[in-house]
């Protein structure tokens, strides 16, 4: 082990603290660091050229860094919960009749998203990483919006978020699960139920602390095409985060 010096105080003459810090924690020969781990290549054994390091040398998340969460209990929203949004029109990307065009292409929707519980995670990484997240969800709503082949207004989103900032491409939605239709006197059930498992990766995620969310955000109802209640019924998320 390299020579351990520490800093000399003497009597009646003010304090260095900044050789007292360097003394502590300078990355050198003579700091006290080196007895939290900071050893330099001769405390350790080579095999050859290339050191022999195993898992034993390295720290617990030294390298990578992962969690989770999760939720089964019920949620519902109800769409005076969430601010004025106007109702959307046609569909999602390559016609999707089960994706109603997303309400967050105007910015100043995002907002008015709400995170999930059970979806909706904080998280430190102390090193530049290439992060993965994964995730589940389940939800529905009580959309009365009948207009199968046309302009569908009504319908519950579920959008990404990392770090606060929505993701363009991971958005779901749920829009009609009952309603009316030519030679049908009375309002039959749509088995409309939403399930989405996706996944998302970022390259080169900045130290620090972070957060990724599932958030939600529901159509306003009308007079004729009333979204009420949405429920979210299972859900959950998790990050994986490599250093670079």
């Amino acid at each position: 082990m390299a020579l351990i010096a520490t800093p000399i105080f003497v009597a009646g003459a003010p304090a260095d603290a900044d050789a007292f810090a360097e003394g502590c924690y300078k990355a050198n020969a003579n700091s006290l660091e080196y007895m939290n781990g900071n050893l330099d290549m001769n405390n350790i054994p080579t095999a050859g050229v290339i050191p022999a390091i195993s898992r034993e040398d390295i720290q617990k998340g030294a390298l990578s860094r992962s969690g989770g969460v999760s939720g089964t209990a019920n949620l519902d929203y109800f769409s005076n919960w969430f601010e004025t949004l106007p109702n959307t029109t046609g569909f999602g990307p390559n016609n999707d009749l089960s994706c109603p065009a997303d309400p967050a292409a105007n910015p100043s929707n995002q907002s008015k998203y709400i995170a999930i519980p059970g979806a909706a995670r904080q998280f430190y990484v102390p090193y530049i990483s290439d992060a993965i997240f994964t995730w589940s969800i389940m939800w529905v709503n009580d959309s009365r919006d009948d207009a199968i082949f046309g302009s569908k207004t009504q319908a519950t989103h579920i959008r990404l978020f990392v770090d606060g900032e929505p993701i363009a491409e991971q958005t779901r939605a749920c829009s009609t699960t009952y309603g009316s239709f030519a030679g049908v006197k009375l309002p039959i059930f749509l088995s409309r139920a939403r399930f989405w498992h996706g996944h998302h990766a970022v390259k080169g995620l900045p130290a620090g602390h972070h957060s990724i969310s599932l958030r939600i955000l529901a159509s306003p109802a009308s007079a004729t095409r009333g979204l009420d209640q949405s429920r979210v019924w299972a859900r959950s998320m998790r990050y994986f985060c490599f250093m670079q």
